[in-house]
């Protein structure tokens, strides 16, 4: 509701005509103490005319009660003019918000759908990153460590692992209430299990070809390659990546100052493959560094190692 009153307020004659509405009736608020203290003082006159019939300002009271009673009846007209004209401006407003109706559904629907998949990634990738802190805090409990040892339960430590341990306990078939909820959150994070690799060059042809090996090595890479940094950011925003490929040079800038405004932006660390000379940097770890002329084949090698490597 709030979302339409804000469309039919940008169109101008709307915003007359409710403007018009909201003048009426805060007249009429205005009409109707008048009306009260008027009716009150009519009251109070007439009982002392009453009592006054026979005395000699009989005459200058009755006129007073005449002028009083006139600028009453004044008030009690203009009250029910300006209800008329409210009465026909809400009516306008009405059909207003009927003839655009349609135009406004069709545009939030429009807005809704463009921007719910990009909401949607974006609360995956934050509730991934609140996933991960949590558990990288809870590893370093004994108790814990001790917990899935003795209950045997292996994998890395994520609310996947454990839904899973939990739930090989269960029959799906039979699964109803939380339990049934718990089999569709388990299957909805085991959608989520692609590694996201993100490929950052200077080089588009580089970039491209890169991407292609790295996909065609193991589909369950989601790999995306990128020469501008910008939009390497957004995607980064939206995606848990796991492995930055970065080449020291890029497009725009040298990865030293890409790497400064991913850790303003990005929550999630990535681990880090460096194509070219390192500078010592204060911001992430340089996992690996290779020559800009590396292999393809051990660039992949080295991402199988880094994604299987718990401890980096």
């Amino acid at each position: 509701m709030h979302t339409k009153k804000f469309f039919l307020s940008c169109q101008s004659e709307y915003k007359k005509i409710r403007a018009g509405a909201e003048k009426t009736i805060q007249r009429i608020n205005q009409l109707k103490g008048s009306e009260k203290h008027l009716g009150s003082t009519l009251k109070i006159k007439k009982e002392e005319l009453a009592k006054d019939i026979n005395t000699d300002e009989f005459e200058v009271m009755q006129d007073e009660l005449k002028s009083l009673n006139g600028t009453y009846v004044d008030v009690v007209h203009m009250m029910a003019e300006l209800d008329e004209r409210y009465k026909h401006d809400m009516k306008l407003l009405n059909e207003f918000e009927k003839e655009y109706k349609e135009d406004f559904y069709d545009l939030f629907d429009a807005d809704a759908k463009k921007y719910q998949k990009d909401f949607l990634e974006i609360l995956s990738a934050q509730a991934f990153t609140l996933d991960a802190q949590l558990w990288n805090q809870a590893k370093g409990s004994k108790g814990l460590r001790a917990h899935f040892h003795k209950s045997g339960i292996s994998g890395e430590f994520n609310t996947r692992t454990y839904l899973k341990y939990y739930l090989d306990t269960q029959d799906s078939s039979k699964a109803t209430g939380d339990n049934k909820k718990l089999f569709e959150l388990y299957h909805y994070l085991v959608s989520l299990q692609k590694e996201h690799i993100m490929i950052v060059l200077g080089d588009v042809s580089d970039a491209l070809e890169l991407e292609g090996i790295i996909k065609k090595e193991d589909k369950v890479y989601e790999v995306k390659a990128f020469i501008d940094e910008k939009s390497a950011l957004k995607w980064a925003i939206k995606h848990s990546v796991k492995v930055l490929i970065l080449e020291n040079i890029l497009s725009k800038m040298s990865s030293a100052t890409f790497l400064q405004y991913y850790k303003k932006y990005v929550l999630v660390i990535p681990k880090i493959i460096l194509l070219g000379e390192s500078k010592n940097s204060d911001l992430y770890t340089i996992h690996k560094l290779l020559s800009r002329g590396a292999s393809s084949r051990v660039i992949v090698q080295d991402i199988k190692e880094l994604l299987s490597d718990k401890k980096t």
